[in-house]
């Protein structure tokens, strides 16, 4: 884990999410400023946004800058976490620029789809060729910037 100056976004489904609340224990535990942005997908708000407390209270404490929400079931239309990186593709872009570590935690289907909205949101932000957008993620990759737990 990163913590302190360099920015995280987590991104996470389901149990996915468990580890990003110790990330962010961690950080408060340690007094670093929080630089965060959570993207959480579920089935239903109601029954299953896993630690809502927690987050509400880290982001009215400053230990998390955003925090973005995909209920899949809660409307007619799903709703995922892929969605809401294509919804923010421009901050998601920036926050990349910045020198953010970007956390995948989930299905490997889910991991699957971020990646491709990952790398549609370099090309369409970015304004970059395909060749161009691969070679930014491949840039991430070995700058040891993408972190996945995918099962």
């Amino acid at each position: 884990m990163q913590t302190g100056e360099t920015p995280m976004i987590m991104i996470a489904a389901g149990t996915g999410i468990a580890p990003f609340r110790a990330f962010l224990e961690e950080q408060e535990n340690r007094a670093f400023p929080g630089k965060g942005w959570l993207i959480f997908g579920e089935k239903h708000q109601n029954f299953d946004f896993f630690y809502q407390k927690e987050w509400k209270y880290w982001l009215e404490n400053n230990q998390l800058n955003r925090l973005d929400v995909a209920f899949s079931r809660d409307q007619a239309e799903k709703i995922y976490v892929q969605h809401k990186i294509m919804e923010q593709a421009n901050e998601f872009y920036q926050w990349l620029n910045r020198g953010a570590h970007v956390y995948v935690c989930g299905s490997v289907a889910m991991g699957n789809e971020v990646r491709q909205a990952i790398y549609r949101t370099i090309q369409t932000a970015g304004g970059k060729t395909e060749k161009e957008a691969n070679l930014y993620w491949e840039n991430l990759v070995n700058e040891n910037r993408i972190h996945q737990d995918l099962y």
